[in-house]
């Protein structure tokens, strides 16, 4: 009678605790907008409207240019309006709308419900008098109109409680950050000598981890990582270069959302909390995601292994661990995305650990030894510990969650008859509690983020189809361009395991069983990235391969089980000693001949396979202007307000368009970070579309970062003939109408590089640009 009341208190007493945790959060409440991605068509709609009624009813003060500026500040809109002809800066508003409930303070002197005005040449904004004001009272009111029926769709409104906030206080600390920490570190510390403790346990028998092996699996990483350092560039990797934005506020303690969307908040907790131990530069990044990578390989075998011996084959554990790693580290796809410094190695690895643990707890919870019994518990735990981790990475992997009671469920011991269904359900309640509370913990406000987003406007739409899905599906090694094809049919000889053996009943159940959880951890998430990846080499290259990081790692686990059917078939109809006539040295056999030709053949085909080639070894605009400016930094005279490039920039033609914005992040942590390591303090960094806000002091150090968007046009601009001559796009030609340029530190980039890539520097016109830094002096 006393071990279930100790189970229900053990309950209870997890039970209280989530409730603890859970409790302040749940307690929010009162009114607060933002404005989601997404949202700047139907902006734009309305402002063009409210300016083309005014126009056609005469009201208009001053004829302004036909497209108008717009900003979008998290719950406000700035409606920047210049005139057409020459006038002097003082002429210059902006229009700022709010949402029609705005709070008071932030609306005082309102032209209109919601819509305030401001005047005053750049860099000196103040309020309008009412002289100024009272002309461009009618197109207020007309945005305003236009505004009533798209408010509820433009911005999300947050029933909170309006609080006074002082001036100089920062957003608030994000919240469960050593929570999600702690558990972080207490699985990987268990979950590592747990690792120790399984190793130590089978030392003979099939199976055993022998010397030659683990000789190989460091073969094999060294060579990964001498490709990766040798044939590419170890420096991130984005189209937009939103992995640094992420890194950002990964290591800042007040970002509490994703500045570029699509991650959750745990990722930025945990991996923050290894970044921001290490200087802060793009080398580092790049060498934590390539230890990562690392990481992932190691797991990666033992998966395999583990995965082996529940598949009543551990003989051939061996074969699939070395010949999964071996598709990774003769891919050079793999080699480029290894030191890309992206999130998804990192959670590769939590989701490997977790599959791991989990699978081998399955068999250590029915052992005999009551030490391996308590050791299988505790891998439970941290199985979905590990989890959480990764489900709190990429909004998809928020899917990741049914892993948790689909693993229990298919690789219980009680299906073989192991154990019996009622020690299984009473393990459930006494271990499946405390896992699930701490995959509450960690998870539990991811899920809540994660709902919100796929539910807003901005979230999941018709796009998002069971169809689409399947097409788009499309597996790295089985494409010709980016693979070589040696290892397809191996992946596909993986299904071979599900085939029944001879004369045996429901044999096909057990190994659908085993793998079943393991197939939907694959195919759910990639068919998801698969669709947001579309074609790999297209429009958004290179974030397509970035999207199919995960499969890639998947497929190479299956591809490593088409192996090990492949020799167990060899090895049982041809022995090589038979085949070689008794001939064959003692150390010579299918299980070592097959993998190493195989991966033998991946490494000298890898370059015909010339995109997958390209894009390992290849160049790219955005890593040669990084490289440039860390070195630029580093000599930077001392200044007091440092202007960058807007993160999105208009397009310079209304023609059609199949690529997003021309968007680049200015990487402010790396040069924050190198200004304090020369012992001064970083200046204010401003926005060059939020300049004009700007309130500058007499004889301010105002310095301009001239960078690559500037000068960059995508290429239905240059087929519409948008460009400039003097390659700068519409912002920073304004900037030439009321400021000086002087140089201050000047360099040089190439603009070779992959024709998928929209961004094209210099608009294909020549083959250096030049870029840098200039002193803004007033006219």
């Amino acid at each position: 009678m006393r071990r279930p009341i100790t189970a229900l208190l053990r309950v209870c007493a997890v039970l209280a605790v989530l409730l603890a945790l859970l409790a302040p959060s749940s307690a929010r409440a009162g009114k607060n907008s933002m404005i989601p991605p997404g949202q700047e068509q139907r902006i734009r709609a309305l402002v063009d409207e409210a300016i083309a009624a005014t126009r056609a009813a005469g009201e208009l003060p001053v004829e302004i240019e036909e497209t108008v500026d717009i900003h979008i500040d998290r719950d406000r809109i700035r409606v920047l309006v210049r005139p057409r002809t020459t006038s002097p800066s003082a002429a210059l508003v902006w229009l700022v709308v709010f949402h029609p409930d705005a709070v008071p303070e932030d609306v005082v002197g309102a032209l209109a419900p919601g819509v305030v005005l401001r005047c005053g040449a750049p860099g000196t904004p103040r309020d309008c008098t009412p002289d100024e004001a009272a002309p461009w009272g009618p197109l207020a009111g007309r945005i305003a109109e236009a505004r009533a029926p798209v408010a509820d769709q433009i911005w999300q409104v947050e029933e909170q409680p309006v609080v006074a906030r002082a001036e100089d206080s920062g957003p608030a600390p994000r919240s469960m950050v050593w929570a999600d920490r702690g558990a972080a570190i207490g699985a990987a510390l268990l979950g590592l000598g747990l690792a120790v403790f399984g190793a130590s346990t089978r030392r003979d028998g099939p199976g055993a981890i022998r010397w030659s092996e683990l000789c190989a699996l460091a073969l094999l990483l060294a060579l990964f990582v001498g490709a990766t350092l040798k044939f590419t560039v170890l420096l991130p990797l984005h189209e937009h270069n939103s992995f640094i934005a992420r890194s950002d506020c990964a290591v800042e303690p007040r970002c509490t959302e994703d500045p570029a969307g699509a991650w959750n908040m745990t990722t930025m907790h945990v991996y923050g909390l290894v970044l921001s131990s290490l200087p802060y530069r793009a080398s580092v990044l790049s060498a934590v995601s390539l230890v990562s990578s690392v990481v992932v390989l190691i797991l990666l075998w033992a998966l395999a292994r583990v995965l082996m011996r529940a598949l009543g084959r551990p003989e051939l554990g061996a074969v699939a661990g070395l010949s999964a790693v071996a598709v990774l580290a003769t891919h050079p796809v793999a080699w480029r995305l290894a030191g890309s410094a992206t999130f998804w190695p990192w959670v590769i690895a939590w989701t490997f650990g977790a599959a791991l643990a989990g699978l081998w707890a399955s068999s250590a919870c029915a052992d005999e030894d009551r030490r391996t019994r308590i050791a299988g518990a505790l891998a439970w735990i941290v199985a979905a510990t590990c989890l959480a981790v990764a489900c709190g990475g990429n909004f998809v992997l928020l899917t990741l969650g049914v892993g948790l009671g689909l693993g229990p469920l298919c690789w219980t011991r009680a299906w073989a008859g192991e154990t019996s269904w009622r020690a299984a359900l009473l393990r459930l309640v006494i271990v499946g509690v405390p896992a699930l509370g701490m995959f509450a913990l960690v998870a539990t406000q991811d899920y809540f983020a994660g709902y919100a987003r796929a539910f807003a406007e901005s979230g999941l739409d018709d796009s998002v189809r069971v169809g689409a899905m399947i097409r788009e599906l499309n597996p790295l090694l089985l494409d010709r361009r980016i693979s070589a094809l040696v290892w397809a049919g191996p992946l596909v000889l993986a299904l071979a395991w599900l085939w029944p053996s001879a004369g045996a009943r429901r044999a096909w159940l057990d190994p659908l069983r085993t793998l079943l959880p393991l197939v939907y951890l694959w195919l759910v998430p990639a068919a998801f990235l698969g669709l947001a990846a579309a074609e790999v080499v297209g429009s958004g290259y290179p974030v397509g391969f970035i999207n199919h990081h995960w499969e890639l790692c998947f497929t190479a686990l299956g591809a490593g089980l088409g192996v090990a059917w492949l020799v167990a078939e060899l090895e049982r109809r041809r022995p090589l000693d038979q085949l070689l006539g008794g001939r064959a040295p003692a150390w010579l056999s299918w299980s070592r001949a097959v993998p190493s030709a195989l991966a033998l053949l991946a490494l000298g085909l890898g370059p015909r396979a010339d995109e997958g080639w390209r894009f390992a070894t290849g160049e790219r605009v955005l890593e040669r202007e990084l490289v440039a400016l860390e070195a630029a930094f580093a000599e930077l005279p001392e200044h007091d307000v440092l202007i960058v490039p807007p993160r999105v920039l208009e397009p310079t033609t209304d023609a059609p368009s199949q690529w997003d914005p021309l968007e680049v992040v200015f990487p402010a942590g790396f040069y924050a970070h190198a200004m304090r390591e020369r012992g001064l303090e970083p200046a204010r960094v401003v926005s060059l579309d939020r300049m004009t806000e700007l309130e500058l002091r007499p004889g301010a150090r105002v310095l301009l970062y001239l960078g690559s968007s500037l000068r960059s046009y995508q290429p239905h601009e240059i087929e519409a003939g948008a460009v400039d001559d003097g390659l700068e796009r519409p912002p920073l030609l304004r900037v030439h109408d009321d400021w000086e340029f002087e140089r201050a530190r000047e360099f040089v980039v190439a603009t070779a590089q992959h024709e998928a890539i929209s961004q094209r520097l210099g608009a294909d016109r020549q083959a250096e640009v030049e870029l840098g830094f200039f002193w803004l002096r007033p006219r």
